[in-house]
């Protein structure tokens, strides 16, 4: 294997990285307490990432699927999950939003307090419209919401989070691009504080299993 060939892939790993230094730096500053690491959670039944302290999100401009305003408003008085992608991911997102389909089903029998709902964010505003958000989440059988906004405002949200995205360097043809970006998935309580983090690779079951043990323990 040449220099040649082993250099992308040296990138990549770089990239990612870097990608995992920037979300554990951001959400020290986030949280104001020492970086968690993945499951490291009091209860050892929950594998996902629980704060110490539930923190408050940084302020939300979005608009959904529908054309309508998303803000902190839209995810008060409920569960949420939110989780960021774009539609013409060709690998990672589309198992994600699987995944999060998955996990509506699962837990489409608890009580509506504590049913959440599902957020996908695209984190690519310059061709997810919320027109093209609205075909793509109707391929899914359970319900979703998709957002999108101003690439000034999802920074505004997502930087503070430790959720990481960019427009990948890797040249394609036709003016294709893809996007790099974080995979975690954030649950959200009824009171808009960030709660717990999943990170990927991401199982419903296993989530699913989380939340209901969270609630469990007083949410």
């Amino acid at each position: 294997m040449g220099p040649s060939t082993r250099f992308p892939s040296l990138l990549l790993v770089v990239v990612a990285l870097a990608m995992t230094g920037y979300g554990v730096f951001k959400l020290y500053r986030f949280w104001e307490v020492g970086p968690v690491s993945p499951g490291n959670s009091p209860d050892r039944e929950i594998h996902a990432t629980v704060l110490p302290v539930a923190s408050p999100l940084p302020a939300i401009d979005l608009v959904d699927h529908t054309g309508a305003p998303f803000t902190h408003e839209n995810l008060a008085s409920r569960w949420s999950y939110l989780f960021f992608g774009y539609t013409l991911c060709p690998d990672v997102c589309q198992p994600a939003v699987l995944v999060m389909s998955q996990l509506s089903e699962l837990l489409s029998e608890q009580p509506k307090s504590r049913r959440p709902q599902v957020v996908f964010i695209s984190i690519d505003p310059e061709r997810d419209t919320p027109e093209v958000l609205k075909e793509y989440i109707s391929r899914f059988e359970a319900p979703m919401i998709g957002v999108t906004g101003k690439l000034t405002h999802l920074k505004a949200l997502t930087d503070p989070l430790g959720i990481f995205f960019q427009r990948s360097p890797e040249p394609f043809p036709d003016d294709y691009y893809k996007m790099d970006h974080t995979m975690s998935i954030l649950l959200i309580d009824p009171e808009g504080r960030l709660r717990a983090i999943s990170s990927s690779p991401h199982d419903a079951f296993v989530i699913a299993k989380d939340f209901t043990r969270i609630i469990s323990l007083g949410g």
